[in-house]
């Protein structure tokens, strides 16, 4: 067990500093906790159990940081046109109908939608805690953190998109998907809603499935600096013990991985990103108040810069060099602070 450290901003609230012991489990977390969950879901999650909880970030305190070696992580894992050529192989699979070999995990289905993902490095003086001041003033509709742990690195995001929300018994999680630059000319067209189709009908299986009771809201869009998206909101009640399994059968969304679920990780196999914590999930935790958030828009610091992390969904509607543009969009939300 080590010590870790959060600094997180949720939207509508002023920013926290957490510092405690971090353990990495699999079970419920007993008391309150920060949590950081990998884009694998049979890792296990990584726990910061807070000793410290101030509302002053006390950024003066911290000249140190835990960077791992990225030795084998930084660069572009799809150099030149190589993504998009990955991207076009995937489109062709979801065309073909390819189905994934069976196993017990992963039925003989095939999937709709799949969501590839690159790794950016770009090289400069890390300075994590004005990169986090600065997102919290750029992205005030977005979950701003900074997390560092010996385990895990130093990592930062501002994401729009939770995962789950839930206090007092009422909870909240969303279907986002689908994006547009607000310059954009066109609105969002037949391959934008069916992305975001796909993630509506994914929790809607998992709310029924779970047997929990659900109201959902019409479809709307979210705005995040330059990028807009598709979402609704489902709205529950729910025990607390109902609440964890939510968390766990929701992660990973097809908005971070494709559907159905299990074929869309099947064809990931042959992903060349290393994504880590990047699509995983995180938030702060405790039997009172829950508030779990997407880690998309994200990065990894190093001694040396930093690794951006950006998807995009893949439908039989998709252009190559469209999702190509859309991860470039994607990339300049976290880039725009550095």
């Amino acid at each position: 067990m080590s010590t870790g450290r959060v600094w997180y901003r949720i939207p509508g609230q002023q920013p926290v500093f957490m510092q405690g012991s971090l353990r990495d489990d699999a079970v419920a977390p007993s008391k309150e906790c920060f949590i950081m969950k990998p884009f694998d879901r049979y890792a296990r999650f990584y726990m910061l159990e807070p000793e410290v909880k101030e509302q002053v970030l006390m950024p003066e305190l911290y000249s140190s940081w835990h960077y791992r070696s990225g030795i084998y992580e930084q660069g572009d894992p799809y150099p030149g046109e190589t993504y998009i050529q990955w991207v076009e192989q995937v489109k062709q699979q979801l065309i073909a109908g390819n189905l994934a070999p069976e196993d017990f995990d992963f039925p003989r289905i095939a999937p709709k939608k799949v969501v590839t993902s690159r790794s950016v490095f770009r090289r400069l003086p890390p300075e994590p805690m004005r990169w986090f001041e600065r997102a919290c003033r750029l992205y005030p509709q977005a979950m701003v953190y900074l997390f560092d742990a010996p385990e895990t690195g130093c990592w930062i995001g501002a994401t729009p998109e939770p995962l789950l929300r839930w206090e007092s018994g009422a909870g909240s999680t969303m279907a986002l998907a689908g994006t547009k630059s607000t310059e954009a000319e066109s609105g969002f067209g037949a391959k934008e809603q069916d992305e975001q189709g796909y993630i509506r009908t994914f929790i809607r299986e998992i709310f029924k499935d779970l047997n929990i009771p659900f109201r959902e809201e019409a479809l709307r869009e979210l705005q995040q600096g330059d990028l807009k998206h598709l979402c609704n909101e489902f709205h529950f009640n729910a025990a607390p013990e109902q609440v964890w399994n939510l968390a766990k059968q929701l992660h990973p969304t097809p908005a971070v991985c494709g559907y159905p679920r299990a074929a869309a990780l099947r064809t990931l196999l042959s992903e060349r990103t290393l994504r880590s914590f990047y699509g995983g999930f995180l938030g702060p935790w405790s039997p009172e108040k829950v508030s779990l958030w997407v880690n998309i828009r994200c990065g990894e610091v190093f001694a040396d810069g930093i690794n951006l992390y950006a998807g995009t969904g893949i439908t039989q509607d998709s252009d190559a060099r469209d999702e190509f543009q859309e991860t470039e969009q994607k990339l300049r939300v976290l880039g725009a602070v550095l």
